[in-house]
């Protein structure tokens, strides 16, 4: 309000006074309130950021929480995994015995077939060792030979066999000389 309007209405120079110091203190009362306003209206705002800020940590904690969960599980199931495989492959040797492979990759075959084996309905009630038999049964080229080979001197091409005398071919044979 302006003192100009409250002159123009007629009014003495010590009401318009009176009527502007009682204005001031009602436009300094809702300047106040205002001020007060803002101010609860910065404080949400900073509280509500710090929420958003913390839910946002929130969420980055769950999904943390979320991830280290299904590693654990994955761990602990790698490891039963890990337990059973070993488990059967120690069945699997009592099965084998003494025998032993022709290489690596046999018994890994072998191994393979034995565990479909052991899974199969119609192989229920067997024993590990009577599956690992009918697994093997017949079957040519998958072990070692338990006859160790020899090796034989190759021929020598420059002796001919009728000039060789006998006390030679029993040393050839290892054998002890004729008496």
């Amino acid at each position: 309000m302006k003192t100009d309007f409250l002159k123009n209405l007629g009014l003495n120079d010590e009401a318009i006074s009176q009527i502007m110091a009682e204005n001031g203190k009602d436009v300094n009362a809702e300047k106040e309130k205002i001020t007060n306003l803002q101010k609860r209206y910065d404080d949400l705002e900073t509280k509500f950021s710090t929420l958003k800020k913390s839910n946002d940590n929130v969420d980055d904690l769950k999904k943390k929480i979320e991830d280290f969960e299904k590693a654990d599980r994955e761990r602990k199931e790698n490891e039963e995994k890990a337990q059973k495989e070993s488990a059967l492959k120690e069945r699997f040797k009592i099965a084998v015995g003494d025998k032993k492979f022709l290489n690596d990759f046999t018994e890994k075959g072998i191994l393979d077939e034995w565990k479909k084996a052991l899974e199969d309905e119609k192989n229920a009630g067997k024993s590990d060792s009577d599956i690992y038999s009918e697994l093997t049964k017949d079957r040519e080229g998958i072990f070692k030979s338990e006859n160790p080979s020899v090796d034989i001197p190759p021929k020598n091409p420059s002796t001919n066999r009728e000039e060789i005398d006998d006390a030679e071919i029993r040393k050839i044979m290892g054998l002890p000389p004729k008496e």
